[in-house]
This record gives C-alpha cells, structure tokens and sequence, in this order.
C-alpha cells in the first residue's frame, strides 16, 4: 500500500469510518514495530474520542491547539477535501511552502469561539 494511501486510509479512520479503520488496522497489524502498534492504538483512541463531543474541554485551554505551535500540513487530499465541501477557494488561508507544500497557519484561521467552522473537512493533522 502507498503511503498517501495509508494516510487518506488513516484520516477516514479518524473521522469514524470504520471500514476505513478496519482496513488500515489490518494492514498495520502484518508490522510488528512498535511505533507501528502505537499508531494503530492512537487510531483507535481517536475514533472513540470523536463519539463524544469535547467542546467543553477545549474550552477550558481557549482552544490551545488551533491556537499555539507550528503551521498545520496539509496533504493533497485535505486540500482537495475542502475545496469540494467549500464552494469558495480557501487557498488564501493556506502557506505555501517550496511550491509544493501547503499548511494552515496558527492560530488557526477557521477557529470561532472554540469551534472549528471547517470541522466536516478538516485537515488529517487535527484530527
């Protein structure tokens, strides 16, 4: 399998398909390397985690991840992603790096009030 592949199989996992899940969980599980098998773990963290809703945890630190550290990368199927879910181009949010490369800046440009207003497309990295 692709790398590209095993991160888009990846981010539709995050986001609750658990075919998806179930696919790349399998395809993982042939590797016996623990950072591997941590990485299936996190997988598994992160889809029970999107079953509750955390706003009022993330309220309590204003948000501090969208807020604080490095740009958030972008693959090309999240740019693709958003481009389909928002009519408009949201290119002009996006940080072009080596003319191939794009990230999010932070803060965030599409955090309201603790709320991701991107959250249906939002990037593979917030997950």
């Amino acid at each position: 399998m692709k790398i590209n592949k095993i991160h888009y199989l990846t981010k539709k996992a995050l986001k609750g398909d658990i075919d998806a899940a179930k696919t790349i969980l399998r395809y993982l599980s042939r590797y016996q390397i623990k950072a591997i098998n941590v990485s299936s773990y996190l997988i598994v963290y992160q889809i029970i985690m999107n079953l509750y809703n955390i706003l009022e945890e993330c309220k309590l630190c204003n948000g501090k991840c969208c807020r604080e550290g490095g740009c958030i990368p972008l693959y090309q199927f999240d740019i693709d992603e958003l481009n389909k879910v928002f009519d408009n181009n949201l290119l002009n949010h996006f940080i072009k790096i080596e003319d191939k490369y794009y990230c999010i800046p932070r803060p965030c440009p599409f955090l309201k009030d603790y709320i991701c207003t991107i959250h249906n497309a939002k990037p593979y990295a917030c997950l």
